[in-house]
């Protein structure tokens, strides 16, 4: 055998090559091909899984060279050894314990868990809500505008048309007798007037001026207490039976009010009702 330098990784590749083609080395290879399989499964089962295709290789070939006897080699290695000559290092991944993941799955994306769809038993019919009652409109808040469209639809009831002629009839009938009682005050003073003037006339003597006074003071305290104890109340009465009544019958803005605002509005609505 030629000396070679064994720092060459050529000449030893060459070397190799021709170990491998000696028929001592397939005969020894065959004789303990069993025992290397079995030695090799167990590396297998304990070794790290190679990430990269030259870790597969270099396993291999580290296998093949501790397969090897050292009876069919022995000169060789005495050479070697004899050799100066400086090992090259292997660089052996570290054993970890951790699962090998492939670099291609962190860019696999993962599927989307799909919400779980709903049974049949599921879909359930909602309990039924109750619709909220609509409120009728506060026709006593409505404005004279805003009565107006009320008062046209009334118009055409002919039993509205009716009570609103029987009120109509009270007052007049009540503005006539509060016209004759207060008629018959002032035909009492003028009788009083004309008995004490053909008094005076008897004695030829005129009518006093106290005399005249005390007449006309005496007139007027009549017509004051008739108008306060009987003219007023009994038309206050009149007003108040009168938006009762128009209220029953949905008279916008009529109801019992003394507030001057709210009777105005009502002397308006009630000239639109006198016009039916």
């Amino acid at each position: 055998m030629n000396s070679t330098n064994i720092n060459d990784p050529v000449a030893v590749k060459a070397i190799l090559d021709q170990l491998r083609a000696s028929r001592l080395w397939r005969d020894t290879l065959n004789s303990s091909s069993s025992h290397i399989s079995s030695e090799q499964h167990a590396d297998v089962r304990e070794s790290p899984s190679p990430s990269t295709l030259e870790d597969v290789q270099g396993e291999s070939k580290a296998q093949s060279f501790d397969a090897a006897p050292p009876a069919s080699v022995a000169s060789l290695l005495s050479q070697l050894r004899s050799s100066p000559w400086t090992p090259i290092a292997v660089d052996t991944p570290p054993v970890s314990n951790a699962p090998t993941t492939h670099p291609l799955s962190q860019n696999i994306p993962r599927p989307k868990l799909q919400d779980p769809q709903p049974t049949q038993s599921e879909h359930r019919t909602p309990w039924p809500v109750a619709a909220t009652p609509v409120q009728d409109v506060d026709i006593r808040s409505l404005s004279f505008q805003q009565a107006l469209p009320h008062l046209t639809q009334l118009a055409s009831d002919p039993q509205f048309l009716a009570a609103v002629s029987r009120l109509r009839q009270e007052q007049n009938e009540l503005e006539q007798q509060l016209w004759e009682e207060r008629q018959a005050i002032h035909k009492k003073h003028g009788e009083k007037v004309k008995v004490a003037r053909t008094k005076a006339t008897l004695i030829g003597a005129g009518l006093s001026k106290h005399e005249a006074d005390m007449m006309n003071d005496a007139y007027r305290r009549d017509l004051q207490r008739f108008d306060k104890d009987r003219a007023l109340l009994a038309w206050d009465a009149l007003i108040q039976k009168q938006q009762a009544t128009l209220e029953s019958l949905g008279v916008p803005a009529m109801f019992a009010t003394s507030s001057q605002a709210n009777c105005q509005k009502q002397r308006r609505v009630v000239q639109v009702l006198e016009g039916l």
